[in-house]
Formats: structure tokens, C-alpha cells, sequence
């Protein structure tokens, strides 16, 4: 037998074996890819939510929905009061975001209905006794000397009524870390601590009264004595609550 028609031969076969292998791996292939499917499939379906996900406002709706509970109507307000930068409210309404924790703070605050926050169903203040059990007071926050509204605050009757001041004269000012209601029918300065007006600066110190019309005021540890026709008092300290 010729020599090279035999290696002819034995290297025809093996290209055809080499296809055949080919065409085996590739079937082998798809069919390990179909099953995947079916088998994750399946699997999808399992996972499938027996409680469905709400469809939550978000952007300008959610945003226009805690400026109304708070009472504001700037961004920058809304901002102040709780206590979020304005470029993240910015960023909420140009990505449609939605800022759980803040609808759960403001109902908790605010006793509005959470399912009329976060969805946009049924009335904010479906409750009428809670809105007759609070006071709705100014609320401002006090910063580099200046005093900012920022909108409103919601007081408790009940905790008012143990101040044993008029309701129509408190307001709430943000001072840092503080929150301060202020009486702001109390001017006649005794001791305690007040709200002061110096040559058009606010600020919110310790006062002591002195013979002589005078007043002992703390400036950051170091008292100070000051006329009392010197400055003018805008109100007392009379409850503070402070952020750990």
C-alpha cells in the first residue's frame, strides 16, 4: 500500500472526527444553556414578592408633599428643617428619589399619615384631636448672629400648658445642636438665659441682673457686664432639647 495515500487517509479522518467533536461540544453547549434558563426561571419564580412593592411618590411630588406637613415653601426651608443640605433636595427631584427616613420622621413629628406622604392617597391629617392637641409655633435657627424662619413647630398642648406661659408668644429657634422655645413675652431680664439683641446681632446667653440697671452676660465662659439699655431682650429660654 502506498505510504502517503494511507497518511492521506488517516488525516482525512481526522478532520472529520475534529468536526464531528465540534458539533458534539456545541450541541453539548446550547443545551447547557437552556437548562440554565429554565432552571433560573424557575427559580425567579420563587422569589416572586408575596407583598408587592408600592408605587411611592418621589421628586417633586414627595418634596412638595414635606413641604406642606412642615409648613414651608422654599427648598432652602425645607432644607433647614430637617436638617439636609438643598443640593440633596435638588438631586430627589432630577433623579425622582425618595427619602424614606424623612417621610417616617416627618409623620412621626408631624402626625401626618404616613400612607398619604409616601403615596399620595387619602388626607395628610386624617386625625382631627391631634392637630387640636398641638401648637403650631414659629420655628427659626439662629446662625452666625442672624435669626432665619424657616418655617413651623409643632408643640405639644400638654407641654405648653406645664410652661405655664401664653401659647400665642413661643416660638422655637434651632441654636446648633439645640432647640430652644423661647417666651417671647418674657423681656424683663431676671436670671436665666436669653435671647438678646446686640447692635443687630442675635445670640442666646446666660444672664444674671445687676443693681444699677446692669446685666452679667456669659460669653462663651467669660461674663460680661452690659447695660441693660445697651442691648435689647427679645425673650427667655424657658425648655431646650439637645441632639445627642
Amino acid at each position: 500500500m502506498d505510504k502517503n495515500r494511507i497518511a492521506n487517509e488517516i488525516l482525512s479522518m481526522s478532520m472529520c472526527g475534529s468536526k464531528e467533536i465540534t458539533m458534539i461540544s456545541f450541541v453539548v453547549f446550547v443545551t447547557l444553556i437552556l437548562f440554565c434558563g429554565v432552571f433560573m426561571t424557575k427559580v425567579g419564580s420563587r422569589l416572586e414578592a408575596k407583598v408587592p412593592a408600592f408605587n411611592y411618590l418621589g421628586g417633586e411630588d414627595v418634596i412638595e408633599k414635606l413641604k406642606e406637613v412642615s409648613g414651608v415653601e422654599k427648598d432652602i426651608q425645607l432644607a433647614d428643617v430637617f436638617g439636609v443640605p438643598k443640593n440633596t433636595i435638588a438631586t430627589w427631584r432630577k433623579r425622582g428619589l425618595i427619602p424614606y427616613e424623612l417621610l417616617l420622621r416627618a409623620s412621626l413629628h408631624f402626625g401626618a399619615d404616613l400612607r398619604s406622604l409616601s403615596l399620595g392617597e387619602g388626607e395628610l391629617f386624617p386625625y382631627g384631636d391631634f392637630s387640636e392637641s398641638r401648637l403650631r409655633v414659629p420655628f427659626k435657627k439662629l446662625m452666625k448672629g442672624a435669626l432665619k424662619e424657616v418655617g413651623s413647630f409643632n408643640l405639644d398642648n400638654s407641654q405648653v400648658e406645664l410652661l405655664d406661659v401664653e401659647p400665642e408668644k413661643l416660638e422655637v429657634i434651632r441654636d446648633s445642636d439645640l432647640i430652644l422655645i423661647i417666651d417671647t413675652s418674657d423681656s424683663n431680664v431676671a436670671s436665666g438665659r436669653y435671647l438678646f439683641d446686640i447692635d443687630g446681632v442675635y445670640t442666646i446667653n446666660q444672664a444674671q441682673r445687676l443693681p444699677g440697671k446692669n446685666l452679667s452676660i456669659d460669653f462663651n465662659g467669660t461674663a460680661m457686664q452690659i447695660s441693660e439699655e445697651e442691648i435689647k431682650t427679645l425673650g427667655r429660654v424657658v425648655m431646650s432639647m439637645a441632639k445627642e
